[in-house]
């Protein structure tokens, strides 16, 4: 990802139709722009416009078991993330 025009590392770890968010260090202001290039094994790169909606930190006697990151809206996105979040799709238990 890239803030402020610097780039930035994190790990995805929830996605859907509005937003993500990304486990990660960097620390950004909510409603900062955030330019998102996700990599999927079974696509090409997917770049998405994103703003800070949250910050999650954690208090440093719990660093070493969850890190904190960044809630961000969606503001653009191609029609491959939506493809994308078809696949992943948890299936619905009946």
């Amino acid at each position: 990802m890239r803030i402020r025009g610097q780039n930035c590392r994190g790990v995805v770890t929830d996605l859907s139709a509005r937003g993500l968010f990304i486990q990660t260090k960097t620390v950004a202001d909510e409603d900062t722009e955030v330019q998102v290039r996700l990599y999927d094994v079974d696509s090409d790169p997917i770049d998405l416009i994103a703003r800070v909606a949250r910050r999650r930190t954690s208090h440093r006697s719990l660093a070493a078991l969850e890190m904190g990151g960044l809630g961000l809206r969606i503001v653009s996105a191609p029609e491959a993330y939506f493809e994308l979040l078809l696949s992943v799709r948890k299936p619905e238990v009946e």
